[in-house]
């Protein structure tokens, strides 16, 4: 989830897609609480979920269990962990160490 509306990541596309970005500063709800309102369409849709990777299984988890959506339909990635990169701390050692 974007923490501000500036790091709201612009998608085009020429599928009938609907991507919602939910933001902490303007007083997002949770995941799970988004996409419990997200109205999906009819048939068998096809739902893709991203973000930092405690925050996606609990959505990925309503699609299946609670929308009965097939799990090879829904797919989710977690990536851009909180907290600092895996170079950060690299970096920091090796200033210590010199």
């Amino acid at each position: 989830m974007p923490d501000t509306p500036r790091d709201r990541p612009a998608i085009r596309t020429d599928a009938d897609a609907r991507p919602t970005w939910p933001v902490r500063a303007e007083g997002a709800p949770s995941a799970v609480d988004a996409v419990r309102a997200a109205e999906l369409p009819e048939g068998a849709p096809y739902v893709r979920i991203a973000g930092e990777p405690s925050e996606v299984r609990a959505p990925r988890r309503h699609f299946v269990r609670e929308r009965l959506i097939d799990r090879g339909r829904v797919t989710f990635a977690g990536y851009r962990r909180r907290g600092p990169s895996e170079e950060q701390p690299r970096e920091e050692a090796a200033r210590t160490v010199a």
